[in-house]
């Protein structure tokens, strides 16, 4: 590939709030980057001390801008201002805490660029790592688009956005992030993506996934119920078209919204989900699981879905 052909020009997208080191190493794996032409966007969502240039050192190869709000919207709103001040043909996102490995942009713009117009976003396989980069295990993630819709659709599986690059212009198309969506809006775009356009995975682990027990909107239980609620509206409305047995998909995720709002101590919201979720589909064990679990009240329910979150950690 000739890359020195502007219209191959990357934007690497990194959306931070309040979380320094991290950053510093998230920036330091795009700056390792072995593919030019490449640019870098930090979109600084109102941390309490602004990110600044001074931070970094970065080489002149690079193009790096900062944007800032300086009161936070979210990280759909973050990653869509990113695109919206990015430059390049395509535009790969990538979490503060996450980390690139130093060929991964170039693997996935040979990839697109071979592929013309038939696959319009790439993505990769991920290792998990702890918050000092120590590894902790390589999980396999669906590659084909009906297993990727089928894993975001029937269970709590996603594809990290850290791993997806798009041509910016596709993104920009669909409408981007939805900012109504304070979680589950990474998989909704992803669906909404799958309906029109290819995606293809490299099978190569390109992404180191850090699981850490700092501050993450994931946990925000709140924003989870909120965000999953918007979520199951959407897999029942696109059911038919997705290709999935919609039963089982929308009596799964209303288990989900169940599950949120026990979490979120709601839990009439909590039963009356996990209820309606049984009654559309019958047959999966973690619907029934969970609603026996949600019997026992939303204290008892808290408790040991974290000794259970912990034990996976």
């Amino acid at each position: 590939m000739n890359q020195e052909n502007a219209t191959d020009l990357v934007t690497a997208i990194i959306t931070t709030k309040d979380r320094t080191d991290f950053l510093r190493r998230a920036v330091s794996s795009v700056l390792q980057q072995t593919y030019r032409p490449l640019e870098l966007v930090i979109v600084d969502d109102g941390s309490a001390t602004p990110v600044s240039k001074e931070m970094f050192e970065t080489p002149e190869s690079i193009d790096l801008r900062i944007v800032r709000n300086e009161r936070a919207k979210g990280v759909s709103a973050a990653r869509n201002l990113g695109v919206s001040k990015a430059k390049g043909r395509f535009v790969a996102f990538l979490d503060d805490d996450d980390k690139w490995l130093a060929y991964k942009i170039e693997r996935q713009v040979n990839l697109l660029a071979s592929q013309a117009d038939e696959v319009m976003a790439c993505g990769c396989q991920i290792s998990i790592v702890d918050h000092n980069g120590n590894f902790t295990s390589n999980p396999e993630r669906p590659s084909l688009p009906n297993d990727i819709i089928a894993s975001l659709t029937y269970s709590d599986e996603n594809i990290t956005p850290s791993t997806l690059m798009f041509h910016r212009q596709t993104f920009i198309g669909l409408g981007g992030y939805r900012e109504d969506m304070p979680t589950a809006e990474d998989r909704e775009f992803l669906l909404r993506f799958l309906l029109r356009h290819g995606l293809y995975v490299l099978p190569e682990r390109l992404v180191q996934f850090t699981e850490h027990k700092g501050e993450r909107l994931t946990r925000n239980s709140d924003a989870m119920f909120v965000g999953e609620l918007k979520y199951l509206e959407f897999v029942r409305a696109h059911a038919g078209p997705l290709g999935v047995n919609q039963r089982r998909a929308v009596g799964y995720r209303h288990a989900k919204v169940g599950h949120q709002a026990m979490l979120a101590g709601r839990w009439r919201i909590g039963i009356a989900n996990f209820v309606r979720g049984l009654m559309i589909y019958s047959f999966d064990k973690r619907i029934i699981g969970g609603l026996l679990l949600a019997l026992l009240g939303p204290t008892l329910y808290y408790k040991l879905i974290s000794l259970r979150i912990e034990r996976i950690r």
